[in-house]
């Protein structure tokens, strides 16, 4: 049974995205999943969160290192990210 808070908490944005713009969205959650211009979904991983290994995911002005379902790292430029979902 899907919670209603977890339904009223969920966030998701379309559109254009940069580095600030998903630091901002991401700043409360502990991870996140986006989606590229093909489609993929990956994970991505809060970089407030005090863990060495997530502040190196975003080291990069150009893309974020995000999961895909698997677990194996793909850099995901910023430009072709079209859905961010908490």
């Amino acid at each position: 049974m899907i919670k209603l808070t977890h339904l009223l908490n969920e966030v998701r944005v379309y559109g254009k995205f940069d580095k600030k713009k998903l630091l901002k969205l991401i700043k409360k959650q502990d991870d996140a999943m986006i989606q590229n211009s093909d489609g993929k979904e990956f994970v991505i991983y809060s970089p407030f969160t005090n863990n060495k290994d997530n502040v190196d995911m975003w080291k990069s002005n150009k893309y974020v290192v995000a999961l895909n379902k698997d677990g194996d790292e793909h850099e995901i430029d910023y430009k072709d990210i079209t859905m961010y979902s908490a």
